[in-house]
């Protein structure tokens, strides 16, 4: 049995002409692929070079091949057009001749006599199978024509090309010609003419069995003899035909740039004509599938029947598949109106915002609409204003809905009034009651409007847990669409604002896990991890997750988000290059969004980032609309206990420890009323203030920082340590906290893993270069001093040096200073024995 080797036309003239020329008497090889792989320009390589090689070429088309001479070869190009006589001559001499055989031929699997030629070859020489260009081979291909094709460029040939051989080498030429300006347009109008130009050599039969391949139905035989209208026979070999003809994929498909050419070629009355007859074909008969008939309708097929049958199939599909079916049996011709408010709830739920805004705005305006569509539109375009970070626009729709025609949504509606700060509207939505059956959506929304509605007044662990329950109750359902951010998000952010770090974790892997990757929602429940690893201290994995998400397909709420998170990893890094980087991208959201209960936790990050970077005027119109949002609710503890906690951080940036005061009281109140959590906030406030005013209590630090360590906050915990180590008098005192620093530093990070040596510093471990410079740095040599010490350069020391302060989230080079000295670096004694 012969080797079947792959190969590509590229690369597989020295490949095929080796085998030929290293074989003794009788050598056999089949060269086989599609049309446009490039076969005959392969088998052109080998003539020349048996010619060159003085072998004598004894028939170039087959037609003479029983008196082939010992030692001459035959070369035979597109075997499979040849006459069962000849192929079988083709054969007999494999069989008994002594002659060099060289073949090519297109994959034939019904024609009985090339499959027995390719039997006989495959028993007696070789097979070498030519397959599509890669990426990497269209970028070296088109080095050997003398053009530099970059990686985008290269996938873009591959994509409309699907790798052929013929069409890469059209689309490369075609950048060779305008090199200058070669881009995706370019090598893709090109491959157009290439297409069309083969089209045009095709029979009216063939262009009918292709036009099947556009709509993805597959080629069955019975369908190709009904729409071609030929015997089973003749199906067959058109369906081998077409698969062969390099312009359709493995799963039967039409390459997506021949589709217009397709419909030119063939004419736009005879290509529907065909589309038409496959469909009745397949509807009669009861096996027409969903995706043919979506293909159908999307290639312009108008049929009522067709309109149907998609609008039945989308009412019973999962909502992210059934947009498309709904847009594909609008065109067919299915009522619009009927399907609109379901079309615009897969829309969203699709990501295809501007859909469900047109579909639901028109059920607005529509007359003759049933109180149950009008209230699924409001919420449809609610979330979608939600989603854009304007959540007082939600309100205002739901205003206008009011409560006597909320139904269903009554509950979400109340969420968004409390979010906006509107407590008597969340309370006459919650009196007008969820009509509706008992669903999982209904229920789950009724939930969430209660636990909001509670979350005013109760304590914030209470409220946490039931906004948890009615995210478990909403994960899945249609209603999940309308909440602002999620469910699961709204519960994510109670966690937060109340420190419980492992809940919020918990709710949002299971969050995350439920979603589908690159959905809406599946974005915040990222950016709400990322935070969350954060606060935990995971400033690589918060990263990570950032860095990930496409910037480009945020809306502006997570847009903010995202660059709050920089924003605060930033900060946290004493990296001012990117805190002012990211800073200047959440600038421009802020102009777009609307403050809202659900934005405290990033609008306080970007308080916090614009005093570092003396741009606090710039924020400061935003944060007292937040203020307001608070007031207007009578600063309820679960959400106002974070804001002020930032409030305490920005007047301790900002050096003006007065600022501090109203937070301060706010926690205090908060306090008096059995929180907890502001309990601790407030007296980690206080212990601030009096470090600031240099009357720091070193036990009241102690216990304050590592209060914040336990409730989420160990970077302000460690901060606060080191900043009232530097204003203790006492050097024991002194040491103390920075190893409380430390310590609340190290359980932010992840433990040391086995085999690792553990840190001598707070974070991550130095590296050997920065444990040097960090010891020259604590006996005070300057830059030029180390550089010389350790013969690298003055700037090299200094970026060591800022890594080092990133490293220990250092605020300043005195806080810096102070966490080596306690750490233990330079030691004299140390120092110098090495």
């Amino acid at each position: 049995m012969a080797n079947a080797v792959t190969i590509t036309a590229q690369a597989g003239l020295a490949e095929v002409y080796r085998e030929v020329a290293s074989a003794t008497g009788s050598t056999v090889v089949l060269v086989r692929g599609t049309a446009q792989s490039g076969k005959t320009a392969l088998l052109e390589g080998v003539r020349g070079r048996l010619r060159a090689d003085g072998v004598a070429l004894s028939s170039d088309d087959g037609q003479s091949v029983t008196s082939v001479a010992d030692g001459a070869a035959v070369v035979v190009d597109d075997a499979h057009a040849l006459t069962p006589d000849r192929l079988s001559a083709l054969t007999t001499l494999i069989e008994h001749g002594n002659a060099v055989v060289v073949l090519a031929s297109e994959p034939r699997p019904h024609n009985r006599a090339l499959r027995a030629l390719v039997s006989t070859v495959s028993a007696r020489g070789r097979i070498f199978d030519l397959r599509p260009l890669s990426s990497a081979e269209i970028i070296t291909a088109g080095r050997e024509l003398g053009i530099a094709v970059s990686a985008q460029l290269a996938q873009t040939i591959h994509d409309i090309t699907g790798g052929t051989n013929n069409g890469v080498l059209a689309a490369l030429d075609a950048a060779r010609a305008d090199i200058a300006n070669a881009d995706a347009r370019t090598v893709t109008a090109a491959v157009g003419r290439w297409v069309a130009s083969i089209l045009k050599s095709h029979a009216p039969e063939l262009l009918s069995t292709l036009a099947l391949t556009a709509v993805g139905c597959g080629l069955d035989p019975a369908d190709v003899a009904a729409v071609a209208e030929v015997d089973d026979d003749r199906a067959r070999d058109l369906i081998d035909r077409v698969r062969a003809c390099g312009l359709v994929t493995e799963p039967d498909l039409l390459l997506p740039i021949a589709a217009e050419p397709l419909r030119t070629v063939s004419g736009e009355r005879k290509y529907l004509a065909v589309q038409q007859r496959l469909f009745d074909v397949q509807f009669d008969a009861g096996g027409l599938r969903l995706h043919t008939a979506m293909g159908l309708a999307e290639t312009g097929l108008r049929d009522a029947r067709l309109g149907a049958f998609l609008r039945a199939g989308a009412h019973r599909s999962e909502l992210f598949s059934a947009a498309r079916m709904y847009a594909a049996a609008a065109l067919a011709g299915a009522d619009r109106d009927s399907m609109a408010v379901r079309h615009s709830v897969a829309a969203v739920v699709s990501g295809d915002l501007t859909t469900a805004t047109s579909l639901a705005e028109g059920v607005l305006t529509a007359t003759d609409v049933s109180t149950s569509d009008l209230s699924t539109a409001v919420a449809v375009l609610a979330g979608i204003s939600a989603y854009r970070g304007v959540l007082t626009r939600s309100a205002e729709l739901y205003r206008w809905l009011g409560p006597e025609r909320s139904g269903a949504v009554s509950g979400v509606a109340a969420a968004v009034m409390v979010a906006v700060g509107d407590s008597t509207a969340a309370a006459a939505f919650m009196a007008a009651g969820a009509a509706g059956p008992p669903t999982d959506a209904v229920a789950g929304a009724a939930q969430l409007g209660a636990a909001m509605v509670a979350s005013i007044s109760t304590p914030g662990v209470a409220s946490a847990g039931a906004l948890g329950r009615a995210a478990t109750t909403l994960t899945g359902t249609d209603a999940a669409s309308f909440v602002p951010g999620s469910a699961a998000s709204v519960a994510v952010l109670a966690c937060l604002h109340i420190g419980d770090l492992t809940r919020a974790q918990d709710i949002v892997t299971r969050a995350v896990a439920a979603d589908r990757p690159g959905s809406l929602t599946w974005c915040h429940h990222q950016l709400l991890t990322a935070w969350t690893a954060m606060l935990a201290g995971d400033d690589q994995g918060a990263h990570a997750i950032v860095d990930t998400i496409d910037a480009d397909g945020l809306g502006p709420r997570n847009a903010l988000f995202a660059n709050a998170i920089r924003v605060g990893l930033a900060r946290r890094a004493g990296d001012h290059g990117g805190l002012s980087a990211a800073w200047g991208s959440a600038v421009r959201m802020l102009h777009d969004v609307s403050p809202d209960l659900f934005m405290l936790l990033p609008l306080g990050e970007l308080w916090l980032g614009g005093i570092r970077l003396g741009e606090s005027g710039t924020i400061a119109h935003v944060i007292d609309e937040a203020a307001q949002v608070l007031r207007n609710l009578g600063e309820p503890a679960l959400w106002s206990n974070t804001f002020h906690w930032y409030g305490v951080q920005a007047a301790i940036l900002a050096a003006e420890p007065t600022d501090m005061l109203p937070h301060a009281e706010a926690l205090k109140a908060a306090a008096a009323t059995g929180d907890s959590y502001a309990a601790a906030l407030a007296g980690a406030g206080g212990a601030w203030l009096r470090v600031l005013q240099d009357r720091p209590d070193a036990v009241e630090v102690q216990q304050f920082a590592n209060t914040l360590g336990r409730i989420g906050l160990s970077w302000d915990g460690a901060r606060l340590a080191s900043e009232a180590a530097l204003r203790v008098s006492d050097t024991a005192q002194a040491t103390a906290l920075l190893q409380v620093a430390r310590g609340l530093r190290q359980d932010t990070r992840k433990p040391v893993t086995a085999g690792e040596a553990a840190p001598r510093a707070v974070g991550a471990a130095l590296t050997d270069r920065e444990v040097e410079v960090a010891d020259l740095l604590v006996l005070g040599l300057t830059y030029r001093e180390m550089g010389a010490r350790l013969f690298i350069s003055a700037k090299t020391v200094e970026h060591h040096v800022a890594r080092i302060r990133r490293r220990l989230s250092a605020g300043s080079r005195s806080e810096m200073l102070s966490l080596l000295r306690a750490m233990g670096y330079g030691k004299t004694d140390e120092v110098l024995a090495r």
